[in-house]
């Protein structure tokens, strides 16, 4: 059970993390243009 608690809490903080990149991006280049 806690490997599978550590696995699927790695995978919300990965998602996470890439759609604040994307979201990070998307502000960057809509400012840039």
């Amino acid at each position: 059970m806690i490997g599978v608690s550590l696995i699927g809490n790695v995978s919300a903080d990965s998602v996470g993390m890439i759609v604040v990149l994307v979201t990070l991006i998307t502000i960057v280049g809509a400012a840039d243009s």
